[in-house]
């Protein structure tokens, strides 16, 4: 918003794909969650938030919003409704059923700590490559820019890692969620 110089009003506009996709994304993984294996919902959201930060690593500012900006904000949402959506229906199915809120919180928890985490080292990699950008005299305005590209090349990392981590921990778990199962006798 600042770099490109956009009101809040248009910042807002270029933020509503990312609700209209999290909501598809809730009820795809609702519809979904039965029939294909938790690892392979797991590891293409982790993938799609990884592809919008590689999208904004490389983004030309002078380029359309619809060639980079729209895309990105489409796919970043992937990851954080499919981790999060998969997650507490794994919780839900493996927890007895007096453990499900304990299990849940737990969740929950860790899910703020991860992204209070992911959030903190952006921040520290964005800050460190803005001061060293912005000892140059006159280069202030690159300096923002390559900060925000070093950020996202971050991202592009942890959602790397995040997909490699979910091959290796949900390796064999499978299908979760409810199957509607044959009724006896027709009923």
């Amino acid at each position: 918003q600042d770099y490109q110089g956009l009101s809040p009003v248009l910042t807002s506009i270029r933020l509503l794909p990312m609700f209209v996709t999290g909501i598809t994304c809730n009820v795809l993984v609702g519809a979904t969650i039965a029939h294909v294996p938790v690892v392979l919902l797991v590891v293409c959201g982790t993938l799609f938030t990884g592809l919008a930060g590689l999208l904004f690593a490389v983004i030309q500012p002078a380029s359309p919003y619809w060639a980079f900006g729209f895309p990105a904000s489409i796919v970043c949402v992937f990851g954080a409704d499919f981790v999060f959506a998969c997650g507490t229906i794994f919780l839900a199915k493996i927890s007895a059923p007096h453990e499900q809120s304990l299990a849940g919180g737990l969740f929950q928890t860790m899910m703020q700590l991860g992204t209070s985490l992911g959030l903190a080292v952006t921040t520290i990699v964005h800050n460190t490559v803005l001061r060293r950008k912005e000892a140059i005299p006159g280069n202030e305005n690159a300096a923002q820019l390559d900060a925000f590209r070093a950020a996202q090349w971050t991202t592009f990392g942890f959602g790397a890692m995040g997909a490699l981590l979910a091959l290796v921990a949900l390796k064999g778990v499978g299908a979760i969620g409810h199957r509607n199962a044959a009724k006896p006798n027709g009923y």
